[in-house]
């Protein structure tokens, strides 16, 4: 028996946990022959971007970055194929038998639960079966992932992405979304306001965005060879408490201790939690107290995520006394977010230590 080659196809944007089962699924088909290659054949640009330009999809990350994750994934050999009018013709019986079989030499292909390819796109697992028969190419389905009875998909995570629910969206890629740009010049009205911001320009322009409103997030940075972590507030939008509304959307993060000129260099934003909406504030004396109230919700979310309950009680605490008489109707909720967040947190402590004593 001759060396076996195991491909799979698609897009693969986002690489998430559905994608990582799927090379899991290759990897213990290789197991059973004893030795095998595994391939991973994807296109570039993404194959909505030629068919459908109308609808300007948008992705969870660039063919580039979506390469490197398959590569990370390990032990695979990753195909990127320019997708071209010429490509997006082609039947599957033509790609399977030109592009699979003779350039790649696949014995076995492993079809996504829910993929289709060809021109059209319009044929069934078993209609590849019966192609797969007539070429010599083992035809084998792949299963669909599922996180809390919800089968996982690059479709539903743009949802959860755009939804701003960026928590959920991390479950089921199995990373924390991130946004990755250069860091250029803005008005600087956030270092007036004693509050400096990195505005980002997206190195991918169709990436998904979440929806506008403030996030708590990570922030990572080259320094000395090495990649620094910081905390951040992230804001998202369109900026009406400055521009009336009037600017594209804006992505700005400010890195809570930290004060180092930056501008074009690279940064990465981990997107941890929505905290709130955008809203519009009254004045810069408002916008001012706002940032404050939000850095004390990004040093509290990180020291319950180390499980600092009394830390995060003192943020709060502190918050209360320098804040709670300057309150307008605009900012209080902000702080009542604070409240809830420790609520919770704390009950979580509770139920669990009550858990472990029960134990």
């Amino acid at each position: 028996m001759g060396q076996k080659i195991i491909a799979t196809i698609g897009s693969f944007d986002g690489v998430h946990r559905g994608h990582a089962m799927l090379l899991g699924q290759m990897r213990d088909l290789a197991q059973h022959y004893g030795e095998a290659e595994l391939h991973v054949v994807t296109f570039s640009p993404y194959p909505s971007d030629v068919l459908r330009p109308d609808l300007r999809i948008e992705h969870l990350v660039a063919p580039e970055e979506r390469n490197q994750l398959l590569r990370e994934l390990g032990g695979v050999k990753v195909h990127d194929l320019p997708f071209t009018e010429t490509l997006a013709s082609m039947s599957a019986e033509a790609f399977m038998e030109d592009v699979l079989l003779r350039q790649i030499g696949v014995t076995d292909l492993v079809i996504g639960y829910d993929h289709h390819f060809g021109k059209g796109a319009s044929l069934s697992i078993e209609d590849y079966e019966r192609l797969g028969q007539r070429l010599g190419i083992a035809i084998h389905r792949g299963r669909s992932y599922q996180v809390d009875g919800e089968v996982v998909s690059s479709t539903r995570i743009r949802e959860c992405i755009k939804s701003g629910d960026v928590a959920r969206a991390a479950l089921l890629l199995g990373r924390r979304y991130s946004l990755k740009g250069k860091v250029v010049q803005g008005q600087q009205l956030g270092r007036k306001l004693g509050y400096p911001t990195a505005n980002i320009d997206l190195g991918y322009a169709t990436q998904v965005l979440p929806q506008d409103g403030v996030y708590l997030a990570r922030a990572y940075l080259r320094e000395g060879g090495k990649e620094a972590e910081y905390k951040a507030m992230l804001y998202i939008g369109t900026r009406p408490s400055i521009d009336q509304g009037t600017m594209l959307r804006s992505i700005e993060a400010h890195l809570l201790d930290f004060d180092r000129d930056i501008y074009g260099e690279e940064l990465v934003l981990q997107l941890e939690s929505f905290f709130l909406p955008e809203q519009r504030f009254g004045s810069k004396e408002e916008l001012r107290l706002a940032l404050s109230l939000y850095e004390a919700s990004v040093r509290m979310y990180f020291a319950l995520e180390e499980r600092q309950v009394s830390e995060a009680t003192q943020i709060l605490h502190e918050a209360e006394l320098r804040y709670g008489d300057r309150l307008t109707p605009s900012t209080a909720p902000i702080l009542l977010r604070l409240h809830e967040s420790l609520s919770h947190a704390s009950h979580r402590e509770a139920s669990s230590s009550h858990s472990s004593n029960f134990h």
